[in-house]
């Protein structure tokens, strides 16, 4: 707990002597061990560093030993929200600190493309609307902004292959996460960025206009993000809400549901085959680059 108020992460507190991380609310804190049902993962401090984070073992050490901890420290933060956080006040925050840009997005677009097998082109229309670039650190970067278009959000994705990484820019507005702007009346709704460019790619492999439609990552599974977006376009009636195919993805689901529908509006789910949309794309590639073999 030391560690995470040192480094400003934000904790919801579900139950008195459990909080959850308000970037991955499924990443449960409790007796100062960690676990991510999500992602089936977890452990003590060191492993929080080096599994959520990225850290080498001997960075991790050294930060936890205090040589690094200092500059963490300057300036502390009072971490600890309420459980409403998603439908209360705008948060005083500090001034959104977006990483700085790579000289080239060589590495987030092999990424995306080779490993997560979406679509170049969705690739290169994110990165020409700019919401999406590669840090100098190689990770992705995926940016929200206002309806004026005002960057309001920012997170990371770790692009090397057997680290997970991610996490909420500092000062970062949940009502303004990622997404990706259409033209009708129909709203698509994920988890993260990463499945709603698959989404996309799906459409695209379908031959139909991916840019047709709405579709918007909730950086969670709070829904500041979805009533925000839905305040801004009163055009928007109809909500596909396509969160993780998991308990707690499926539990979201069925509250917003029952939020929506009250609120008027046309509401379906659509959950994937797998864990998630990317799950679902990756396997389909899979399945045609192999069928292509055996022809």
């Amino acid at each position: 707990m030391d560690y995470l108020h040192s480094q400003g992460y934000r904790l919801i507190k579900s139950t008195p002597r459990e909080y959850r991380l308000e970037e991955h609310d499924s990443l449960v804190i409790s007796n100062n061990r960690w676990h991510w049902f999500s992602r089936d993962m977890g452990g003590n401090t060191l492993d929080f560093l080096i599994k959520y984070e990225g850290k080498s073992f001997n960075e991790a050490v050294r930060i936890l030993t205090g040589r690094e901890l200092q500059r963490f420290t300057a300036k502390p933060r009072d971490i600890f929200i309420s459980e409403d956080y998603a439908e209360s006040k705008e948060e005083n925050v500090t001034e959104l600190v977006l990483p700085p840009k790579a000289r080239d997005y060589r590495r987030v677009s092999a990424y995306l493309n080779k490993t997560r097998k979406i679509d170049a082109s969705i690739i290169a229309d994110m990165m020409h609307l700019e919401k999406l670039y590669q840090s100098e650190q190689g990770n992705c970067v995926f940016v929200g902004t206002d309806k004026d278009g005002n960057i309001r959000f920012a997170c990371e994705r770790g692009t090397f292959s057997g680290v997970s990484y991610r996490r909420d820019c500092p000062g970062s507005d949940k009502r303004f996460c990622f997404h990706m702007e259409g033209r009708s009346n129909l709203l698509y709704v994920f988890e993260a960025p990463i499945d709603a460019m698959s989404h996309a790619t799906l459409f695209k492999m379908k031959k139909l206009d991916y840019t047709e439609d709405h579709r918007i990552s909730l950086g969670c599974l709070g829904n500041a993000a979805l009533k925000q977006y839905l305040l801004d376009r009163p055009e928007i009636r109809n909500v596909i809400l396509c969160l993780d195919n998991d308990r707690w993805g499926r539990a979201a689901s069925a509250k917003f549901m029952q939020e929506l529908k009250e609120k008027g509006y046309a509401v379906l789910e659509e959950f994937s085959r797998g864990k998630d949309y990317n799950d679902d794309l990756v396997a389909l590639a899979k399945s045609k680059s192999l069928n292509m073999v055996l022809e």
